[in-house]
């Protein structure tokens, strides 16, 4: 299947027996600064109430709106986009289906769908730009779709050629 691609900033959540971690790409963070602001990967994760999630899950996602990345999307407000939940037990990724079904049952939305494989078929790099070639909502040019298998053992990204970052 392939996903939209949303141009924000990574973010991983989970809950285990120590209480609710929230991670940027890289570290973990507290939820206060210094300044005793919020920060945005705390304020997503608190405005989808993913404090609530079951523990042992862990949930990725990108981190879309106003003040990231120059909000591309145009949105009014912050928002998320799933696109990978986990077990802390095994670490392995969930199937696309069960993905739907996890966000769906916790409130969370989703990487926005854009085709299946068997709708579009890419048989060269040139059938997979044209479907990378799509649109935000806002009708700006997208970053690009993720394209991934059904029971998500792989994935990769193929970036929107007419995207200007």
């Amino acid at each position: 299947i392939a996903t939209e691609k949303a141009d924000g900033t990574s973010c991983t959540v989970w809950n285990d027996q120590d209480g609710f971690h929230v991670c940027s790409r890289n570290f973990e963070l507290k939820e206060f600064s210094e300044s005793g602001a919020s920060n945005v990967y705390w304020r997503a994760a608190r405005k989808y109430s993913m404090d609530r999630l079951p523990i042992g899950a862990v949930v990725q996602f990108e981190i879309v709106g106003p003040g990231v990345q120059g909000n591309p999307m145009g949105l009014q407000d912050l928002e998320v986009r799933v696109f990978n939940v986990r077990r802390i037990g095994d670490m392995r990724l969930f199937p696309y289906f069960d993905t739907v079904i996890f966000c769906t049952d916790h409130g969370l939305p989703q990487a926005s769908f854009v085709t299946n494989h068997l709708a579009c078929s890419p048989k060269t790099d040139d059938d997979l730009r044209a479907m990378a070639d799509i649109k935000y909502k806002n009708g700006k040019p997208a970053e690009g779709i993720v394209v991934r298998a059904m029971n998500s053992t792989w994935s990769f990204k193929v970036l929107n050629l007419n995207y200007q970052d």
